[in-house]
């Protein structure tokens, strides 16, 4: 039954995001164009979750507070498992801005869209190039006081997989001068990468102490890491843990 659920889901969240796109070039042109693309962007999140939800029995909790309360500007550093979060954060953390491939920014229309979000869209390929931009774009982001999104590991991974973090998101929190407020979760044990069938459950997204600025790149990518795993892998387990008793009740 989950499959055809899965199945469905699929069919209809791009039935979804196809009638997200038609008016786009309504969104994306004129006066408070950003404003009414990242209202309609939310709604976009909003419907996701709600997919999610209600034909996949996918539910989230969130553990822990973003700590906006003083109003500057964070960087989010998540952990990365599954599509899910990729959209999910959006909708959580207000005035994000995610660093994303510069790939996504090429689909036609959709594209567009990102743009006018401001999105960061980076080449790795253009080495230092891309990074000059995305360091001006970052600035940018906060001089107007939004928050970034960054997911440091680069792809995603599976579940208890702990990869090397990139060097990015060290080079953006030293040009900055920002906190880093880490995030574990545990999509991937519902919506791994690849899956034919996204499973019934619920995802945790816990945002961690920040990580405040001024420490050297090896101890703070030592510190983000740890963060990360070891908060992310106590979701995992403990979710295994709460089914296998499941079983035996």
């Amino acid at each position: 039954m989950q499959f055809i659920r899965s199945k469905l889901f699929a069919t209809l969240l791009v039935i979804w995001t196809l009638l997200f796109m038609i008016p786009m070039p309504f969104l994306i042109f004129g006066r408070n164009a950003d404003r009414r693309a990242r209202s309609c962007s939310k709604f976009y999140c909003k419907g996701f979750l709600s997919l999610c939800s209600h034909l996949l029995n996918l539910t989230f909790e969130v553990r822990g507070d973003p700590d906006l309360k003083n109003g500057s500007p964070i960087i989010f550093a998540a952990k990365h498992q599954s599509a899910w979060e990729t959209i999910a954060l959006y909708f959580l953390i207000p005035k994000i801005v995610p660093v994303l491939k510069v790939s996504l920014t090429k689909i036609p229309i959709f594209g567009w869209y990102l743009k006018r979000l401001r999105m960061i869209a980076v080449d790795r390929g253009e080495g230092r190039k891309a990074l000059l931009h995305m360091f001006n774009e970052a600035e940018d982001a906060v001089a107007e006081n939004r928050n970034l999104l960054i997911f440091p590991e680069g792809t995603r991974q599976l579940p208890l997989g702990n990869p090397e973090l990139k060097s990015g998101i060290f080079l953006l929190y030293r040009r900055l001068g920002l906190r880093v407020v880490p995030i574990a979760l545990n999509s991937g044990l519902f919506w791994p990468k690849g899956a034919s069938t996204i499973e019934a459950g619920r995802v945790t997204v816990s945002f961690l102490s920040a990580i405040e600025p001024g420490l050297d790149r090896r101890e703070f990518l030592n510190k983000l890491h740890a963060s990360l795993s070891v908060e992310s892998d106590k979701l995992v387990t403990e979710l295994n843990a709460n089914l296998a008793i499941g079983l035996t009740d």
